[in-house]
């Protein structure tokens, strides 16, 4: 698979989030840093204060813990349902190619919150936790990954 030119490239995880372009052509691919954000997610210790809910058994005696779920990756999948959104709101005019890049998780939130048409434009989706490369770096992992996917 090539990354044509005026591809972007969108790399995400729980808290930071990395927007390529590729200013290149798909012999020569050139990625160019379009825009960046990083979204403070506190740790579980800092968001709960207090120990899980009890309630009382419905048969017999005793009691149950009540589960609360994690709110720490509640406030990943929603950053990941925001970057579905910035995605939809990419230009398109000169390439409607985007390359996704996510670790599973963040990668399945962000499938969740994507719109049909914003699907559509999607043309790899990669399971991998890339936020931390360079720029460089990114390129020849990411064109390597899209040339093991295939023509």
């Amino acid at each position: 698979m090539i990354l044509r030119h005026g591809a972007h490239v969108v790399l995400l995880d729980g808290g930071r989030l990395l927007v390529l372009r590729n200013v290149g052509d798909f012999r020569r691919p050139n990625l160019s840093v379009v825009g960046h954000e990083a979204h403070r997610n506190p740790a579980n210790r800092e968001i709960m204060s207090d120990g899980p809910g009890i309630a009382g058994s419905r048969f017999g005696s005793g009691s149950d813990t009540v589960s609360r779920g994690d709110p720490h990756q509640r406030n990943e999948d929603r950053f990941a349902a925001e970057v579905a959104e910035l995605v939809s709101a990419l230009d398109d005019r000169d390439s409607p190619d985007v390359v996704v890049v996510a670790p599973p998780r963040s990668l399945a939130a962000f499938r969740r919150a994507l719109d049909p048409a914003t699907q559509r434009r999607i043309v790899a989706m990669i399971d991998k936790d890339l936020t931390r490369h360079t720029v460089d770096e990114l390129t020849s992992i990411v064109v390597g990954e899209l040339d093991a996917m295939g023509a």
